[in-house]
């Protein structure tokens, strides 16, 4: 079987199209994980603000 000019630059299309497409998935699931990971900060930092309004409501109470 022979390749022609046209079949070397479809085929090299194709594996051009392929690594890109890897590379973009790999971004994609990148930023889900950024995004995931910021999500849990943001849950973190609440709890944070939870605790402290309820360590100064404890102090302004007295019990501590």
């Amino acid at each position: 079987m022979s390749c022609t000019d046209r079949d070397i630059q479809r085929i090299k299309s194709n594996i051009l199209k392929s690594v890109v497409s890897r590379d973009f998935l790999d971004e994609i699931e990148k930023i889900k994980v950024m995004e995931e990971t910021k999500k849990e900060i943001e849950k973190v930092k609440a709890k944070e603000k939870e605790i402290l309004a309820n360590l100064e409501l404890k102090k302004l109470k007295g019990n501590i």
